[in-house]
């Protein structure tokens, strides 16, 4: 091995052996319950592959396309990448914490944070967007850094095209954009604005994401009607106060005091210089408080204020000097972490959803909407198959030759997608978000129709007879409907029917 090589494995050493400890905890456990609501999702539109989609980007299904190819169709290997991701945004936090100026000990410690934090072992276990984007997030910050220090064209070229690639992922990360730039200005960092690079970088971005761009227009820009309608989040927005605790239990209170470390490092502490960056988490904090936007929302700011945090607890350590401080706050960590973890991993029996709920409640997690949903919504998608197929079955041949499967939310209609094959099911169509458009010129028939949901809203405008020919008395709480006499022809009128939330 070269000494060059050599040398960059002793440097990496620690980062590289939590690194690994993370992705070996999720690729562990990656094979326990099933796929994830989203997932199912995701799944579907990787064999629809596009350029766009009315509630996501494009890259989660270009990358499980991937997955799937790669490492095989199962939970398991669909899953592979997300833990690569989750395992590299903890080596990369401990990088960010060596550039701050942060010793070995820093750089455990903040990437020890990423590990035991259960927002970060919860969406690292899942293959959603989610995980790539906290990813993208922290490389946004550490290329800033490596500006900051130098000033090279090669680190704009690279924030050009992680930035152009994240959006591609989720375009939230023009959010990050958005505040680093009122970082700036707050700080009068005026000669950022001046630099041309600033704006190549930016260009670079526009062109990578242009594919996104022209499909939104060709589609007449339906994503932005999807987060422009305010009834969306209906029943999901996070009161003040939930949101407040939950930043507190969703990145560990073990993680609280380096949060505030974090804090006092970019606006007082030795990173004054790189104030910009608690901007980023005060001004992020505040929008997404005041919006009641759900608490994952902040995730992505989390490792490089840990990183900040970091930094200021190992100064502090090293002037103790002192033997049993370094072990004690290590122990103490590993062990919260082991306490708060089977809140977001699932790591008890499938069968046993009791438990789950219990364990939750005992560690004070079950007012977080994500603790409660993140396991739940791993189950029973098969079952609710294997329900429509009896019902599907029932009918006579003649009227399962005219049958549309309709189903409510994109959930259960991916999971009767993906696992309808298996029981002999004609394809099962939505008139929510993506499903729409997949749907359109597609569906035929609908004399007849399965009608799988919580209640018939979404049908009663279509069909005059709705009869409830099966209740939700499984893990997926769906009813079944049959539904005749159409009102309206279905492949007709489907232009007209979509609904985005």
């Amino acid at each position: 091995m070269p000494a060059s090589f050599k040398s960059w494995f002793k440097h990496n050493d620690l980062l590289l052996v939590l690194a690994l400890s993370k992705l070996l905890i999720h690729l562990l456990i990656s094979n326990n319950f099933g796929y994830f609501a989203d997932e199912l999702y995701y799944k579907v539109a990787s064999e629809r592959l596009a350029f766009g989609y009315i509630d996501f980007q494009p890259l989660i299904a270009f990358i499980i396309k991937a997955a799937v190819f790669i490492f095989g169709d199962s939970v398991s290997g669909l899953r592979v990448l997300a833990a690569v991701a989750g395992a590299t945004l903890v080596f990369l936090t401990g990088v960010i914490t060596r550039e701050l100026g942060g010793n070995k000990f820093a750089q455990g410690i903040a990437a020890l944070a990423v590990i035991i934090a259960p927002a970060f072992l919860g969406i690292s276990n899942l293959m959603t967007p989610n995980v790539f984007s906290l990813l993208f997030w922290s490389l946004v910050i550490y290329l800033c850094i490596k500006i900051y220090e130098n000033n090279q064209p090669r680190h704009w070229i690279v924030l050009g095209i992680i930035l152009g690639i994240g959006i591609l992922n989720k375009a939230s990360i023009v959010f990050l954009i958005i505040l680093l730039i009122i970082g700036l200005l707050i700080e009068r960092r005026y000669d950022i604005f001046k630099n041309k690079w600033f704006y190549i970088s930016i260009l670079i971005g526009g062109l990578i994401s242009l594919p996104l761009i022209i499909w939104q227009i060709q589609n007449d820009f339906l994503s932005l009607q999807f987060f422009m309608d305010p009834t969306r989040r209906g029943g999901l927005n996070v009161y003040s106060v939930y949101y407040l605790i939950g930043q507190v239990l969703y990145h560990h209170p073990l993680n609280f005091p380096l949060l505030l470390m974090g804090l006092y490092f970019f606006f007082f502490g030795g990173g004054r210089r790189y104030r910009i960056f608690g901007w980023v988490y005060v001004i992020g904090f505040s929008v997404f408080f005041i919006t009641k936007a759900k608490v994952y929302y902040m995730s992505p700011i989390y490792p490089f204020i840990f990183a900040g945090g970091a930094v200021v607890l190992g100064s502090f350590i090293n002037k103790l000097n002192s033997k049993w401080v370094k072990p004690a706050i290590i122990t103490v960590m590993i062990l919260g972490g082991i306490i708060t973890a089977p809140a977001f991993l699932p790591v008890f029996p499938e069968d046993n959803m009791r438990q789950y709920i219990n364990y939750i409640r005992l560690i004070g997690y079950s007012n977080l909407p994500e603790a409660k949903y993140i396991i739940k919504d791993m189950r029973g998608w098969e079952t609710l198959a294997e329900r429509v197929a009896e019902v599907y079955y029932g009918l006579t041949p003649e009227k399962r030759e005219s049958c549309v499967i309709l189903a409510d939310y994109y959930p259960e209609t991916s999971a009767l997608n993906l696992f309808g094959d298996k029981y002999g099911l004609p394809p099962v169509y939505s008139r929510h978000n993506n499903y729409f458009l997949w749907g359109k010129g597609n569906i035929n028939g609908g004399q007849t129709a399965i009608f799988v949901g919580i209640d018939t809203e979404h049908v009663e405008d279509i069909y005059g007879d709705i009869k409830l020919v099966s209740t939700g008395e499984h893990a997926v709480k769906q009813k079944i409907f049959l539904c005749s006499d159409p009102i309206l022809s279905l492949k007709e009128n489907w232009s007209n029917l979509g609904v985005y939330f």
